[in-house]
């Protein structure tokens, strides 16, 4: 009898702290309310370099032009050119996605492929020549809609993260047109 009066007296401890552990746990702060909106497509991209998926030919560079960090080699242009934008598109610019071929810490390319070169990354830059963090919306240029049109230039290049060595180099990123 007194084994089975233990037994009671741990259970009911134990259920008890599990009650005041689950209302400690279970107060509200706060409420956080999420607006957004979904559109359809609001413009089609099209012409620019090859359409809405670009393949960008980079020009060979030397390990010597690439020789410390910092150093930058063989920029190239490229451009989406969207038409038929609807009229409640103010402006419009490219979302780099992140991926398995983005540096978190830079928001730049790594290189990818068996053979590729080391100490190499490639980087976004926008027409204006600032950088573009991939994955970072606020550091990509928007411009203007006009007429229902728009044409978004961006630029890559070769960037050193140490001294360069050869190899191929090769990366890709996802984009998608974000509205505003």
């Amino acid at each position: 009898m007194r084994k089975n009066i233990m037994n009671v007296a741990v259970a009911s401890l134990a259920s008890l702290g599990s009650i005041l552990a689950t209302s400690a746990q279970a107060a509200p702060d706060g409420t956080i309310t999420i607006n957004g909106k979904v559109e359809g497509s609001t413009c089609a991209v099209s012409g620019g370099t090859a359409g809405s998926s670009p393949t960008v030919q980079l020009n060979a560079s030397s390990t010597g032009t690439l020789s410390e960090a910092g150093k930058t080699s063989g920029r190239k242009p490229f451009q989406f050119v969207l038409t038929g934008c609807s009229a409640d598109a103010k402006a419009v610019k490219a979302r780099f996605e992140t991926g398995a071929n983005t540096d978190e810490a830079t928001g730049r390319l790594k290189l990818t492929g068996a053979d590729a070169a080391s100490n190499v990354q490639m980087q976004l830059l926008n027409e204006d020549n600032k950088l573009i963090k991939v994955g970072d919306d606020s550091s990509v240029k928007a411009v203007p809609v006009v007429d229902g049109k728009a044409t978004l230039n961006y630029q890559v290049e070769y960037v050193a993260t140490g001294a360069a060595t050869a190899g191929s180099a090769n990366s890709s990123v996802t984009y998608s047109i974000i509205y505003e």
